[in-house]
């Protein structure tokens, strides 16, 4: 009786370690690198940061790379590598505007050669699209971050789309673990990138019949601009400047202080600098031969989602009130 017990315990551990050796060794299995050179592949938001060293990555790889750049400064940092090899091309594109991909569709096709497509669109254009308490946000401040991190990437993929088919290639999108957990001083970000995970679902079972797979990368916090205790001071000052006068009289000067000061500790405590392992993510869902559906990159991205994601919600806020530093509003004082 003991026996047969134990080997019908044995049995699923046996399956579930096969099972899970097999996907990690399929996973590691890579397209072969002299296919590079024919492969052409398209990332957004190359002016710094995860964008910018992915192309450059990419390029030094042999792929040939279109780095989709906002601002000229972008485009003429990456140029000097174009010159080199004449794989990189970078050039001018705003996400949030139709026009603007509209010249960027026809840039890319006037250099990929006839019949050959895009092997990958990297939708890597992020905005933190603004933080601070729900209340300091109007509709514009909502509006700013869909239009960069969900209408904008909706709009790039839609456009580019025909070339994607075209090559039988990879969608590749940046979303965050707040595109499963939402911090309370990051709503408007965390909006746009839930919607990113229902768009990137959506496209994925719908774009399998045409040979085209879908890729989600979801990072923790990285020390990038995006991140930056600096940057964000600033943008919350500009966000409470702005607040409507009742938000602003209800939590007070002495709060904003006080939030200033918990985001740089936070942020210097939590952010990796090791942002080339969002990088690698990208290119590992680029090159690999049975690529994941979603990439988890950083400690706390497997953290957020298999403690915080999957808890109920009264646990998931106890642990949030725990583990963070609350800063009451002046009228709660």
């Amino acid at each position: 009786m003991d026996t047969g017990l134990s080997c019908m315990t044995l049995w699923p551990v046996a399956t579930f370690i096969f099972i899970f050796v097999i996907n990690r060794y399929m996973h590691k299995l890579r397209l072969s690198p002299r296919t590079y050179k024919d492969k052409f592949v398209l990332i957004t938001g190359c002016d710094s940061g995860f964008g910018k060293i992915t192309a450059k990555k990419l390029h030094e790889m042999g792929f040939n790379v279109f780095a989709a750049c906002l601002t000229e400064k972008g485009v003429q940092e990456l140029a000097g590598l174009s010159q080199q090899k004449g794989r990189l091309l970078p050039f001018l594109m705003d996400v949030s505007k139709t026009e603007s991909i509209q010249q960027g569709y026809e840039f890319v096709s006037q250099h990929i050669p006839k019949g050959k497509g895009l092997w990958g669109l990297v939708n890597n254009a992020g905005i933190s699209g603004g933080f601070g308490p729900p209340e300091f946000f109007t509709r514009a401040t909502y509006q700013g971050a869909l239009d960069v991190n969900t209408l904008g990437m909706i709009d790039v993929t839609l456009r580019f789309l025909p070339l994607l088919k075209q090559a039988k290639g990879r969608l590749v999108n940046m979303c965050s673990v707040m595109g499963r957990v939402c911090l309370p001083l990051c709503t408007p970000y965390a909006v746009s990138k839930f919607a990113v995970e229902a768009f990137s679902d959506g496209m994925r079972k719908h774009l399998k019949i045409w040979g085209v797979s879908v890729h989600v990368i979801e990072p923790g916090f990285f020390t990038t601009n995006l991140s930056d205790p600096a940057r964000l001071s600033g943008e919350f000052d500009k966000i409470y400047d702005n607040a409507p006068p009742p938000a602003r009289e209800e939590y007070g000067d002495i709060y904003v202080q006080e939030v200033k000061e918990v985001i740089v500790k936070d942020m210097e405590r939590s952010s990796s600098p090791d942002i080339h392992l969002v990088r690698d993510a990208y290119i590992t869902a680029l090159t690999a031969r049975f690529p994941y559906t979603r990439y988890h990159v950083g400690t706390d991205a497997h953290i957020f989602l298999f403690f915080l994601s999957f808890l109920p919600g009264a646990w998931e806020d106890w642990l949030h009130s725990f583990f963070n530093t609350i800063v009451l509003p002046g009228a709660l004082r």
